[in-house]
């Protein structure tokens, strides 16, 4: 199923393409891996779909942008400064989503590169509906390794804005960085 009635100009494009690949102009001189045109189109990510933007001071090291950790791009990622001695724990990442929104937690994907460096140990993650007032849903650790981890909130929660306090690093540095985070819905 797909859902292009609700989307006219990926409609219209999607036919005009099929016209063309069944005409006799279409002539391709190379060849192209289906897994490659798949990824040209793929669904946009909860996080896209919710208007998620980053929010607030966030340190971010210069090429790796607070914006790459809600991305939907495993391979990117937002990483603190590495280059102000004074930038250390915490170091909190915050998110706005377009509407207040029930969430029932979040997923982090941790760097998927460079080892341990910049993982977040222990955490705290906030809620808030007008970003002044925050509420701590959820504290724990996170194990290392590059695997997605979630955390799952003890109630459903309405929140507009969403905070992940990274509190330390699981290799002891004084760096937070994320590849991914995204929230989870009922």
């Amino acid at each position: 199923t797909t859902d292009l009635d609700q989307r006219p100009a990926a409609k219209r494009m999607r036919a005009s393409l099929m016209r063309y690949i069944e005409s006799d102009s279409c002539a391709p001189s190379a060849s192209v891996d289906p897994a490659a045109i798949r990824g040209l189109f793929r669904d946009p990510s909860v996080m896209e779909r919710l208007g998620a933007r980053p929010v607030g001071p966030i340190s971010a090291q210069p090429g790796f942008p607070a914006s790459h950790a809600i991305d939907g791009d495993p391979s990117t990622m937002w990483h603190s400064s590495w280059g102000d001695p004074d930038a250390a724990h915490p170091h909190a990442f915050a998110f706005a989503l377009s509407a207040p929104t029930e969430i029932t937690g979040i997923a982090y994907l941790p760097r998927q590169s460079g080892g341990e460096n910049g993982m977040i140990g222990r955490y705290e993650v906030q809620t808030s509906l007008d970003g002044e007032a925050w509420r701590t849903v959820a504290a724990g650790s996170f194990r290392p390794g590059p695997d997605e981890q979630r955390v799952q909130f003890s109630e459903p929660t309405l929140a507009r804005f969403v905070r992940l306090r990274s509190l330390n690093a699981v290799n002891g540095s004084r760096f937070a960085a994320i590849a991914e985070l995204r929230v989870l819905l009922p």
